[in-house]
């Protein structure tokens, strides 16, 4: 006998018998990754309506799929969306995709229905905020063709809790049990927790935004209800999608372990009494949505802890673009601010400022902030100019201070007169495949100031190394959809370039920064990431 969850969630024994070979397959090789081609259901059927788990991390998603999918009726809830690579691990919507050999977003949605979509004809699919409008940037057509879409919106009440299991997920790595933890990387980080919670809340406020503006009413799920009574809250999700007596479907997704322990109790209680008037007592007594309907309504000023502590350069800069880095990002952009911009003030200060690939603005607006005179951004995407230029825009920045130029970068480095940029700052080095004429264009243009911030290779000659990166296949746009030639050099090459067009060059020593916390930025503890100020020789 073998033991099944029915439509109601609850667990009871069933006789084996259409799937023996699947299950015995099972046996002799666990299945550890969503992804795995045995977890498919074994027909294509239409769709005949879908859901989406609203979710954010380390809100109990993960369970409440786990759950949901064990229904038989619900079809394979899962982060098909998901695209961010973690150190040691591909995501899933990336593990799917290339198993099933898609070539687009419309081809990975059809691949993805035909085998995950339960014999009801139902489909489910799992995202967190930032997943979610990015796929709906990349495929507008998605939620057309998932049609009629339910959603379901999980959130938790202790908000500290939930940060600080984010906090240990960034530390570790291990953001489901099964994942392999780096505990050597595990201590109590108030600044980490903080940014966390700040990152939860945003994620909120998105989904707030989102059901608000397209008159959504969801059905809400506590994780604390669904910790202490799961059977009635899949109940009511059954019955919120009308599938309570539908078919069920023989289903064996991976059994899943509680990954909070005693540290987190440890930590979550250190947290409330070193920052009592941040968080409270981080427990929401109101329904969950109301309450952060509640704080999406308040003043902008007012409306999350975000914002309210929104004091270094970069938060500012996504408080204007309406975006916030995940936490081990936002650690890394302000380990990489305090390098490059913060400790060569002096660099900066009254100066012209040239910033090759500039992105989206903030390493400009950065300068500015550090007390340039005019910066000049080059990138070669135009919806990167575009958006640069938009946030200045809003920031009030003075327009007489800064351009933004779209072009192919060695290309647009040439209409500038010699001298006309006191400081050159080039962050994805890696991007220009040709790194002599790179420095042959600098020396034409004689600044007195190089910062170059790239990643290295080892090699005791001077070499580079010709890496292919991937093509987007979740993009619509071809450009964005077609690989791109990445050239990294080693220390060697970098020494001999700047001999030959007399550079000085010396090395920012990150080991002497202080860090005690390496997280987001082992690359550069590893010595793979440099950064570099060259001067022109007199």
């Amino acid at each position: 006998m073998n033991r099944s969850a029915t439509s109601d969630g609850k667990m009871r024994a069933q006789p084996g018998g259409k799937r023996k070979g699947l299950l015995q397959d099972r046996a002799a090789k666990p299945i550890h990754r969503l992804a795995d081609r045995r977890l498919d259901f074994p027909r294509s059927v239409a769709l005949r309506k879908s859901y989406i788990v609203a979710s954010t991390d380390r809100s109990g998603s993960t369970f409440l799929c786990s759950l949901l999918w064990r229904t038989g009726v619900l079809g394979a809830p899962a982060e098909y969306w998901n695209y961010r690579s973690r150190p040691g691990a591909k995501p899933i919507g990336t593990q799917m995709m290339e198993r099933l050999n898609a070539s687009s977003p419309a081809d990975y949605l059809e691949k993805l229905l035909a085998c995950r979509t339960s014999k009801n004809g139902v489909f489910g699919v799992k995202a967190h905020s930032f997943d979610f409008k990015e796929v709906l940037r990349k495929f507008p057509m998605l939620l057309e063709l998932l049609a009629p879409v339910t959603y379901v919106y999980i959130q938790r009440q202790d908000k500290v809790a939930q940060a600080v299991s984010m906090a240990k997920a960034t530390q570790t790595g291990a953001w489901v049990a099964q994942a392999k933890s780096n505990t050597a990387n595990l201590n109590y980080d108030r600044d980490l927790i903080s940014k966390c919670l700040n990152f939860l809340e945003r994620q909120d406020l998105d989904w707030m935004q989102w059901f608000e503006k397209h008159h959504i009413d969801p059905f809400v799920v506590v994780y604390e209800k669904l910790i202490s009574d799961p059977t009635s809250v899949v109940r009511g999700i059954l019955e919120f999608m009308g599938v309570e007596g539908d078919p069920r479907e023989e289903v064996h997704p991976p059994d899943l372990e509680k990954q909070g322990d005693e540290t987190n109790l440890e930590w979550v209680e250190r947290f409330r009494q070193e920052s009592p008037a941040a968080v409270g007592s981080g427990t929401s007594k109101a329904s969950p949505a109301v309450d952060v309907a509640a704080r999406n309504r308040a003043p902008k000023g007012d409306a999350a802890v975000s914002r309210a502590e929104a004091s270094h350069v970069f938060d500012r800069y996504d408080e204007v673009r309406d975006s916030a880095a995940r936490p081990v990002d936002a650690k890394r952009l302000r380990h990489r601010y305090e390098a490059i911009i913060n400790g060569n003030r002096e660099l900066f200060r009254n100066a012209r400022v040239l910033n090759i690939h500039s992105g989206d603005g903030r390493w400009s607006y950065a300068a500015l902030n550090a007390g340039a005179a005019h910066v000049v951004g080059v990138d070669s995407e135009r919806a990167q100019v575009e958006l640069a230029r938009n946030i200045f825009a809003e920031l009030r920045v003075n327009p007489g201070s800064y351009e933004f130029v779209t072009g192919e970068i060695l290309a647009a480095l040439r209409p500038f007169r010699p001298e006309s940029f006191d400081v050159v700052l080039c962050q994805e080095f890696a991007k220009l495949p040709d790194p002599h004429l790179f420095f042959q264009r600098l020396n034409r243009l004689r600044p007195k100031h190089i910062v170059l911030d790239t990643a290295v290779i080892a090699g005791k000659v001077p070499m580079i190394s010709f890496r292919l990166k991937e093509p987007d296949k979740t993009a619509t746009n071809p450009d964005i959809r077609s690989a791109a030639i990445r050239a990294v050099p080693n220390h060697e090459l970098i020494r001999i370039l700047c001999d030959y067009f007399d550079f000085r060059w010396r090395l920012i020593d990150w080991r002497r920064l202080g860090i005690t916390d390496w997280t987001g930025i082992h690359d550069y503890e590893g010595d793979r990431h440099r950064t570099y100020i060259l001067d022109r020789a007199a």
